[in-house]
């Protein structure tokens, strides 16, 4: 199974795979429901080799025995990686996890490990490797922006602290409006 961000990723993934003879179905917001779970049918049947999604499938598949989940592009959010590696190595089975990662997702890559208090092997391919990791790394964790910046969550608590937020506001308004009319 490969991950992606954008379903024009996943058309031109898919597109390069068949390309290179290897039967591939798409997964993404796009697709109708039917077609979607016929993509899984196909792939988990045995039909399709690989199947392309975005986050529309991180949550929610079981699919028995999925030996490989690749990242071809980092999730926006830490939690969602825990759930697209989730997809592999269930019931206690082995599973691999393999994700590309560019210079500008390294942030995201700390994110990750710090969410699953896990330092995440690095394999660097030659020709791909950032000139200095380390002092990139190093730039990046003395940036107040970097450095202060909490990860953004899927949380459902989130919604009831908008609401709190927006009422407050709210308050404080409706209480300067009285204000200003006992002046006026």
């Amino acid at each position: 199974m490969v991950f992606v961000n954008y379903k024009e990723t996943a058309n031109e993934v898919v597109k390069e795979l068949k390309l290179d003879g290897i039967k591939a179905v798409l997964c993404h917001g796009d697709k109708a429901q039917s077609s979607r779970r016929r993509a899984l049918e196909e792939f988990k049947s045995g039909k399709a080799r690989v199947m392309v999604a975005t986050e529309v499938a991180a949550r929610g598949l079981d699919i028995q025995g999925l030996p490989h989940v690749v990242n071809y592009d980092m999730p926006f959010l830490a939690e969602d990686y825990v759930h697209r590696i989730g997809r592999t190595g269930r019931a206690g089975q082995q599973g691999h996890a393999v994700s590309f990662v560019s210079r500008e997702e390294e942030l995201t890559l700390v994110q990750i490990e710090n969410l699953i208090q896990h330092r995440i092997k690095r394999i660097q391919l030659a020709g791909y490797e950032p000139a200095n990791r380390d002092a990139l790394l190093q730039k990046m964790h003395t940036k107040p922006a970097y450095r202060d910046r909490q990860g953004r969550t899927n949380n459902a608590n989130d919604q009831g602290s908008a609401e709190r937020r927006l009422r407050l506001m709210k308050a404080i308004k409706n209480k300067s409006s009285k204000t200003t009319r006992l002046k006026g």
